[in-house]
């Protein structure tokens, strides 16, 4: 009789586990918008061996023929489709502290052609007005309400949320990226762990106050380091990892970043991506013309875990000296490229895979 009562009390356990569990670890955003929970639906289905290519600013600059920089008309001009004759599937923008409706117009076109949108914030110290490389003053605690600088920021605030209103589209929102590097005003050095979940619960509950309802919450570390400043399942939808390296870096330590990425995500029931990667300074300095194909694609969907990732993206392409990271036509990594565009694991938008959609999409 006692054998089975405590049975019967294990069972009951075990379910509300469950549901305190599930609650927890779903959706952001419980009043999302429907295609936002679409998009969120589907990027889970994509942990099947696809992963979504993003390519950031890709219409915004490149170097094909030579430098360009197209910031004012809509062109259809981009590097990926100068070499493939189709888009990324994943185009990424960035607010800075002064251009939060710049892309407005591009972002609705990206949508309308089918692609899924990523915007990440460099955004100025708001207590010395110095760049984001600027360390000085303390900026994560002045943030927070109380602070000198929580004013500056709630303005910046509202011009996302402004932003968010104006496209009406779903946005994978990446802010306070690379945050456990030492590089910018919210990473490692600048803030303890518990003054930078702060400032990113503070971000999301302002934005999900304004009636932000379009937004996917990316949060994105260096190189697979899930420590002590994550901010909560309730407060990130996708767990990514920014990754750029030297040759002796790929595939091991690539790897070995996704899949702390991946398990991480699967452990707190989140999407998994490569939310940056690339060559450190750019693709020209690798010496390897199968850099895409034997130090990206196949190690990733070589490996059980770390071909989960749902979407990677790769940097802008600012000029051959400056650095570019999509190749081009006529340099060593082109025909590679085009190799990797044709695998079946690598989406572009002429895969035509609607992320949108209420019904979710195959798996593969």
């Amino acid at each position: 009789m006692m054998t089975n009562f405590l049975k019967f009390i294990s069972t009951l356990l075990v379910v509300a586990t469950f549901f305190i569990t599930f609650n927890a670890k779903a959706q952001v955003d419980k009043k999302a918008t429907a295609e936002t929970k679409n998009l969120y639906k589907n990027l889970k289905v994509l942990k099947d061996n696809r992963f979504m290519f993003g390519h950031h600013f890709t219409e915004l600059s490149g170097c094909y023929p030579e430098q360009w920089v197209d910031h004012k008309d809509v062109k259809n001009k981009s590097d990926v489709y100068s070499g493939l004759g189709t888009y990324p599937m994943l185009f990424s923008y960035d607010f800075g502290d002064k251009n939060f409706h710049k892309y407005e117009e591009r972002i609705k076109k990206a949508y309308q052609r089918g692609g899924v949108i990523t915007v990440s914030w460099h955004t100025s110290n708001p207590v010395t007005g110095g760049k984001s490389y600027d360390l000085k003053g303390s900026p994560v605690k002045e943030i927070m309400p109380g602070g000198k600088a929580n004013k500056q920021y709630k303005k910046w605030l509202d011009e996302i949320v402004l932003f968010a209103h104006n496209v009406a589209v779903p946005i994978i929102f990446r802010p306070l990226h690379e945050n456990t590097g030492d590089w910018f005003w919210w990473g490692s050095s600048s803030c303890t762990p518990e003054e930078y979940k702060a400032a990113w619960r503070y971000t999301v509950d302002y934005l999900k106050k304004k009636k932000v309802h379009n937004f996917l919450y990316a949060y994105s570390p260096s190189k697979g380091e899930y420590d002590e400043r994550y901010p909560g399942d309730e407060y990130v939808d996708i767990c990514g990892t920014d990754f750029y390296g030297e040759t002796n870096e790929f595939p091991d330590d690539f790897i070995a970043a996704i899949r702390k990425t991946v398990e991480f995500a699967n452990e707190h029931n989140k999407i998994a991506a490569l939310t940056e990667f690339g060559f450190r300074k750019g693709i020209q300095r690798c010496d390897n013309p199968k850099y895409y194909t034997d130090m990206i694609l196949k190690p990733i969907i070589n490996d059980p875990v770390a071909s989960q990732i749902t979407f990677a993206l790769t940097w802008r392409n600012n000029s051959i000296t400056k650095g570019y990271w999509v190749p081009i036509k006529g340099d060593i990594f082109f025909e590679n490229f085009v190799e990797f565009y044709n695998h079946p694991s690598t989406l572009f938008i002429d895969d035509n895979i609607n992320l949108y959609q209420k019904k979710k999409i195959q798996s593969k």
